[in-house]
């Protein structure tokens, strides 16, 4: 058997329970998703010898990113498998999840030519009210993800928008900075 990881120092305790209850909600919130195809599943999580797991179905993919890199993929090629993505995306964003770390680097295309949306570390319920961190991928990101509020399902259509750009032209799209305003 496995020795338990050495416990946190004593003033790092509370930081690390905050960030082990995140990471089981983080879970939770996804295996609730796992009946939509293009999200990856979560098997199981749970806590164990003071930290947690999450177990995740094995993706034998290619990020969008890794092809991109080969080449440009033609509209032709990426419009189908895309559009089932959209729907499932549709869905989740109605189940009230919002991923905010949609990039070519975070979708996976599978042998069966489906997609796969993963790292959901960004991730949050769209009616929680909290404050959002600000975690973005320059070029991906929309304005309102450089503010800690005002987030919606339009944030990852955003970033899904500027991941289709960059897949179809091989391009990163313009990056928006924190002194722009929106139009």
């Amino acid at each position: 058997m496995a020795a338990s990881p050495p416990a946190p120092s004593p003033q790092h305790q509370d930081a690390y329970a905050k960030g082990k209850k995140s990471f089981l909600n983080e879970a939770a919130m996804l295996k609730a998703l796992d009946e939509i195809p293009s999200v990856v599943n979560i098997l199981d999580f749970f806590p164990e010898s003071g930290t947690a797991y999450m177990v995740m179905e094995y993706l034998d993919g290619i990020t969008l990113r890794q092809m991109v890199e080969r080449m440009a993929i033609p509209i032709q090629t990426l419009l189908p498998p895309m559009l089932s993505f959209i729907r499932d995306l549709s869905t989740m964003h109605q189940r009230g999840v919002l991923h905010r770390d949609i990039a070519p680097d975070n979708i996976m295309w599978m042998p069966d030519g489906s997609f796969k949306l993963l790292d959901f570390g960004c991730a949050r319920a769209m009616e929680d009210g909290r404050s959002m961190s600000v975690l973005l991928k320059p070029g991906f990101a929309p304005f309102e993800q450089y503010q800690t509020r005002g987030q919606g399902d339009y944030t990852d259509l955003y970033a899904l928008c500027a991941t289709i750009y960059y897949c179809i032209t091989g391009l990163v799209p313009p990056r928006r900075g924190t002194d722009l305003r929106p139009p």
